[in-house]
């Protein structure tokens, strides 16, 4: 808590939701300002987020963030910040993990005071992020990472004691209600007494977080909270979980003493603890005789670890980065889209031209222009002659470069589109890679609250973005976000190859819907796109696809899938675009379906990119029509 007003009385506090920072994503913060004044006093914030890297870092800066307080009253306010994506496997002293600093400012009536708010995340981004509530972990934070690092692999080992760690504890009460605030999380840990606890918009925000790809643990000393799982309506049973979109549900069975007791930290890390089946049943031995009951760390520890965007291999973590971006070998060479940057290709950098223009300018303003422009006794013609042949050069580089280049880029586009009738919503998350020739600015504006993450290509004389361990302080790249529908800074640049992972929640009405009756199954689109081709799972388990295009307001009959055709689409137009479980492609009463089509939705990022091909697969529940 700091003094705004040693007189009047006037305090602020600024804290974070999670204990430490997530390696990427966003971050949620509450700022309460207690007004014992008689004026209203404005706060403005701004953030800095960067990350660890012993040469240099990169960085995101936001702002946009503003209230005011009123006097004689206490004021609070929660803000979603964004944070840079960490790109660091290992950590050191001096590295690993990402920072941010928050600039606050108060308008008194005595004048502006402005302080600084330093907060810290985890030194390595390839270990599920996880929060712990109050109820699971108590004061046991440190005991929970201390357990993580003793488990670490000799590989992934940091050679600095301080650092690595997997946990950050949170108070429920203190939860956002903004999905974005836990898009850093991999695992959001509490029990089903706290979770009752979060009002509507809390637990809507955590849905939608699983939606995309979280996962809710739930720790249970006592019956199966078949209410609660009720309550987030999953698609279906899946393993472990109780599947939900991208993400999922796991019941963790535990046992012990109270859960504020100071050493649960060691008691979670040998306590009995096991996942429970789908109606609250314990799950049967794994294969070899090996327990299914066994500590809390070694479920985290077995989980799929978070992949750095810098190793851009398939699935893992939040933020799903992966396959889509590699260039892909002959196994993936059937498909369509054999990995996005195939489909983009490879272009000579064409740099001889420049140098060949470079040379000709050092020779004119050199020895021709010294001796021959501004010879002996015109000396004074350098005044003049050394500027005039330095603009030309310079405008003859930007005719080559337009030339060769063009104005603004073409790229290609990816999307997976889950189209969720319960909550009139389609979560969108998309994949992109573009090259740009000239650009007149890399800043662009977003339909709706997004998450925009850089993502790391394969080293090459176009990219900008390198892997962590390998950036100069040229290399370093500057992003902002304004605003949150605004995004600016290095997104893109002239000349270059970038590629980003694009996460939204759309609001929306459209869908495809079952008619009732007939013995070959009937769909209709409300959808603004068309699909081809398409799939449909019934209640009982057998597979039905169409034989022709689906477009908007029109309907189609299916035919039974042949053996194995649906397998075969997916192998060969899924498989080589997406990390591997990214989208649920099985269930009862769900449809899984292609498109090209520019209108299907996809997000929209700079606006003198031309996206030269785009595919979506779109799939999600299929209802009945009323």
């Amino acid at each position: 808590m700091v003094p705004l007003d040693e007189k009047g009385g006037s305090t602020m506090e600024v804290t974070q939701v999670f204990s430490n920072l997530p390696p990427g994503g966003y971050t949620a913060v509450r700022v309460s300002l207690k007004n014992e004044g008689q004026t209203t006093i404005p706060v403005t914030l701004s953030a800095s987020s960067e990350e660890r890297n012993y040469s240099t870092s990169n960085t995101l800066g936001s702002s946009g963030f503003s209230f005011d307080s009123k006097g004689q009253s206490t004021t609070e306010r929660e803000f979603i910040i964004p944070l840079i994506q960490s790109f660091s496997e290992r950590s050191g002293y001096s590295s690993g993990g990402c920072r941010l600093v928050l600039s606050v400012t108060a308008v008194l009536p005595s004048g502006p005071r402005t302080f600084n708010v330093n907060f810290e995340g985890v030194r390595e981004s390839n270990r599920p992020f996880t929060g712990f509530s109050q109820g699971v972990a108590g004061k046991s934070l440190e005991a929970l990472n201390e357990a993580m690092r003793n488990v670490t692999t000799p590989s992934t080992k940091s050679s600095y004691r301080g650092a690595g760690g997997f946990a950050s504890l949170f108070t429920p009460a203190q939860l956002p209600s903004d999905w974005r605030g836990f898009m850093g999380l991999d695992h959001l840990a509490m029990t089903p007494e706290e979770w009752v606890k979060l009002s509507p918009g809390v637990t809507n925000a955590i849905r939608q977080w699983i939606i995309l790809g979280g996962t809710l643990d739930l720790f249970v000393n006592g019956p199966f909270p078949a209410a609660i799982v009720q309550q987030l309506k999953p698609d279906r049973w899946d393993k472990d979980r109780h599947r939900l979109g991208a993400g999922g549900v796991r019941v963790m069975a535990w046992e012990g003493e109270d859960a504020s007791s100071a050493d649960i930290g060691k008691r979670l890390e040998n306590a009995s603890v096991s996942i429970m089946g789908e109606q609250g049943e314990p799950l049967p031995e794994t294969g070899g005789g090996g327990s299914q009951y066994e500590g809390v760390i070694k479920k985290y520890t077995a989980a799929a670890a978070r992949k750095s965007p810098s190793s851009m291999e398939a699935g893992g973590g939040i933020a799903g980065l992966g396959g889509v971006l590699l260039r892909h070998d002959a196994a993936a060479d059937t498909a369509e889209f054999a990995g996005l940057g195939e489909v983009l290709g490879e272009r000579n950098f064409a740099a001889w031209q420049v140098g060949v223009i470079l040379l000709i300018f050092g020779v004119l303003v050199g020895p021709v222009n010294l001796f021959y422009f501004a010879g002996p006794g015109r000396r004074h013609r350098l005044f003049y002659t050394t500027p005039l042949i330095s603009l030309g050069a310079s405008l003859l580089v930007i005719v080559v470069i337009l030339f060769q280049d063009g104005v603004g880029g073409g790229g290609v586009r990816a999307a997976l589109m889950e189209i969720r009738p319960d909550d009139k919503s389609t979560y969108l998350r998309q994949y992109q890679i573009s090259r740009t020739g000239v650009l007149f600015g890399g800043g662009f504006t977003v339909e709706e609250p997004s998450l925009v993450t850089p993502l790391v290509l394969p080293p090459s004389r176009w990219t900008r973005l390198k892997p962590a361990g390998f950036t100069r302080s040229s290399d370093a790249q500057r992003y902002t976000a304004p605003d949150p529908l605004s995004w600016g800074g290095d997104w893109f640049q002239s000349r270059s190859e970038q590629a980003q992972l694009v996460q939204t929640i759309r609001p929306g009405r459209g869908r495809l819907e079952l008619k009732a009756g007939g013995q070959s199954p009937v769909i209709v689109s409300s959808l603004e796109c068309r699909l081809e081709p398409l799939f449909y799972t019934d209640a009982g388990g057998k597979v039905w696809t169409a034989d022709t295009a689906l477009t908007t307001g029109n309907s189609v009959t299916l035919r039974p899938a042949g053996e194995k055709e649906y397998e075969e689409f997916l192998k060969k137009e899924i498989v080589p675009l997406f990390p591997s479980g990214s989208f649920d492609s099985t269930g009862a009463s769900r449809f899984t379906a292609l498109t090209r089509d520019p209108k299907a939705g996809f997000a929209t990022t700079l606006k003198s990119i031309r996206w030269e091909k785009d595919i979506a697969v779109v799939y999600g529940p299929l209802t009945a029509q009323p």
